[in-house]
């Protein structure tokens, strides 16, 4: 077992050996329980059940689901109930950090409650990449791969066995590629789910700002391998596991560069139907707008940038087919003043906590995660509420 792993109560061998005879395995990240707000509970379901439905129309398929605690997979048990595939659950999280690098954060940070903040020693989505990692190494002999998706990933029919020709055609040093679909819908509604169309255009319009990306992918020349659906095969497991440094906060990246670092072949493909790929988040106001935008920023301080954040994607200058766009289409104008000025805004907080103590810091789901201008490396902690 991985040190930066801990799984009660069943390791990865254990479930490599309930997964046996599975090709694809789709790999499920569940920190915390099924929601209880009636509209992101039927987004969650909806988006659940459609990739649960696509893996169910692929041969010899089966679905993991890594938990937070025993209150997540007892949220989910009537969603494993149906399911038409084998299903698998353990509980995966960071283990305490013996020796943090800067064991003084929380008093320094000025945050609540300091004493009961603890370092682990790295993201939740590390130990949980780690654990779907080691059972995909034990099963390379049989081929195959995982499948790993975010809550937000709408998956449409014949997804999965795209994905697996592309990786196929991508073979290099007789291993498949990895490969992630991307789609320009990453924000979308949900039949039943009373979502903003303002909200949806924010997001869109947020993340839409590069007119060539459709190209950098097609000539293989952008990353490959994304956190919200990547297909992994086996064999290229253990390579990830030996290569891939885990205190990098933006993992997909990070194990897309370990899989070139080896000399095998990650590639997006494109996929503009909606009807087999898209993405619809639980966004519904200003402050879940807030949240993603905020969250994507953070991301970017790894390479320092003057304005802070100039080399995030959300900061690109937008080229003048865009600007056309804005001067005759109000609802995307508005969108992009929405979506600028919040990120605007999240940026001058970040830089007034990194004026007063050289570090900001985001929290997703129970961890908070320590960011630095220019460090890869993030430090993770949680907050302690029992007595």
């Amino acid at each position: 077992m991985h040190p930066l792993m801990s799984i009660v109560p069943t390791p990865p061998t254990d479930l490599a050996r309930a997964l046996h005879g599975a090709r694809c395995v789709g790999v499920e990240f569940m920190y915390k329980p099924r929601p209880v707000e009636p509209r992101a509970r039927l987004t969650f379901d909806l988006t659940l059940q459609s990739r649960l439905d696509e893996l169910a129309r692929t041969p010899d398929s089966a679905v993991v689901l890594l938990c937070a605690d025993d209150a997540t997979i007892t949220s989910l048990q009537s969603i494993i109930a149906s399911s038409r595939i084998p299903v698998q659950t353990a509980l995966v999280n960071p283990l305490p950090h013996p020796s943090p690098p800067d064991p003084d954060t929380p008093t320094a940070c000025g945050w609540d409650d300091p004493e009961r903040w603890h370092a682990v020693t790295t993201t939740d989505r590390w130990a949980r990449l780690t654990c779907a990692l080691e059972i995909g190494a034990q099963l390379a002999k049989s081929g195959g791969a995982l499948i790993f998706a975010a809550h937000d990933a709408l998956w449409g029919r014949g997804l999965l066995a795209r994905l697996s020709a592309f990786s196929l055609r991508h073979t290099t040093q007789s291993i498949p590629a990895a490969v992630s679909p991307y789609t320009p819908y990453q924000h979308s509604a949900l039949p039943g789910v009373e979502t903003p169309r303002w909200a949806i255009t924010a997001i869109n319009a947020a993340f839409g700002r590069d007119p060539a990306i459709r190209q950098h992918m097609t000539r293989g020349s952008y990353q490959g391998f994304w956190g919200k659906t990547g297909l992994l095969p086996f064999a290229l497991c253990q390579t990830v596991l030996d290569k891939a440094d885990r205190r990098v906060w933006e993992d997909d990246l990070e194990i897309d560069r370990a899989i070139r670092a080896a000399g095998n072949a990650s590639r997006a493909l494109w996929v503009e139907d909606a009807q087999v790929y898209r993405q619809a988040l639980p966004v519904f106001d200003e402050s879940d707008v807030r949240a993603v935008i905020d969250r994507t920023l953070h991301y970017s301080l790894n390479v320092p940038a003057r304005p802070l954040g100039a080399n995030s994607l959300l900061m690109r200058h937008l080229p003048l087919l865009f600007e056309l766009r804005r001067e005759t289409n109000p609802s995307y104008r508005r969108a992009l003043l929405l979506t600028e000025r919040i990120a605007h805004d999240c940026l001058t907080a970040a830089e007034a906590r990194i004026q007063r103590i050289g570090a900001t810091w985001i929290d997703w789901g129970s961890y908070r995660h320590v960011v630095r201008v220019g460090d890869p490396f993030v430090t993770v902690w949680i907050k302690h509420t029992g007595a």
